[in-house]
């Protein structure tokens, strides 16, 4: 039986991920294709890359201390525990974060998650051979350290209220990338920004044809509840109007972000649809401090 077509208007991931697995289960369905009309440009979110599509992958492939759900309620998923003051998480004056990690977390090819790829995780997005999208909020911290293999201290320079949504949003495999750093001072050039070799999410990244489709399948050492799919692929759809074509004809089974008009035409053709309030913002930033930036010193 064919998955059923979901079209959502607006978009968050964790409700795309409930559709996602909570629909197909009914269902049994074990595939699923997924229309982005921009394709991203690395998965290596926030450190490079800054796509709202980069984004809204990262649920797939990695694995944060916590999510949330549709309440916006954080879970635990590396971590034991929400870090709070009753528990010992937060520090009396708020400066300091402890995160005790699970015991039974891996990355996909079997080795163990532990604080240590949390702190390479910060020393690489501070390291000044790494020119990243962003360092914050990395560099609000005054230091990250592992007392011992499951647990992470992060002290903050000063008290920083969002750090909740904000801190290790990814962690990064240090057997894999630390190498890679030490022989070339630098992670600019990783193939592993684009394509992760390794996972620690529910799926894993299989194949990325440019200009087509990445295909996610489903990771057999995830730690935590299994996927209900066996693979999902993302298409890259040109435009709206493809977008439109391909859900229609049945060539994709979700969308997202759809105008209202086309909303109207894509209910008429039997597709459904769900609005969930989400929303995104794409813009250029100009540098307006004085003097050249670093990367233009180096070509004058």
């Amino acid at each position: 039986m064919r998955f059923r077509k979901y079209l959502l208007v607006g978009f968050a991931v964790l409700m795309m991920m409930s559709v996602v697995l909570g629909g197909v289960g009914a269902q049994n369905t074990k595939s699923l294709s997924l229309a982005f009309v921009q394709e991203i440009n690395a998965m290596n979110y926030g450190m490079y890359s800054s796509q709202f599509f980069s984004a809204l992958l990262t649920t797939l492939w990695n694995s944060p201390p916590w999510v949330f759900d549709d309440q916006l309620n954080p879970i635990p998923r590396l971590a034991k525990e929400i870090p709070s003051r009753e528990n010992g998480g937060v520090s009396e004056d708020g400066k300091t974060i402890t995160i005790r990690l699970r015991d039974d977390i891996v990355w996909s090819d079997g080795e163990p998650i532990t604080s240590a790829d949390f702190v390479f995780t910060y020393e690489m997005f501070m390291a000044d051979g790494n020119a990243v999208d962003s360092r914050s909020p990395y560099n609000l911290m005054a230091s990250v350290t592992a007392p011992d293999p499951q647990t992470v201290v992060v002290e903050f320079a000063d008290v920083y209220a969002p750090w909740l949504t904000s801190i290790f949003t990814l962690v990064h495999p240090k057997h894999i990338l630390e190498p890679i750093f030490e022989a070339e001072g630098t992670l600019d050039n990783a193939s592993y920004n684009r394509i992760p070799t390794v996972s620690s999410g529910p799926f894993v990244v299989s194949e990325w044809q440019t200009g087509n489709y990445i295909l996610f399948t489903r990771n057999e050492a995830y730690f935590d509840e299994p996927a209900i799919l066996d693979q999902i692929f993302v298409r890259f759809i040109p435009d709206d109007a493809a977008q439109v074509a391909a859900l229609i004809n049945g060539d994709v089974d979700l969308g997202i972000f759809i105008a209202p008009d086309d909303a109207l035409t894509l209910q008429q053709n039997g597709i459904e649809i769900i609005t969930v309030n989400s929303g995104y913002n794409e813009g250029l930033y100009f540098n307006f401090r004085e003097g050249k930036a670093p990367a233009i010193k180096e070509l004058a």
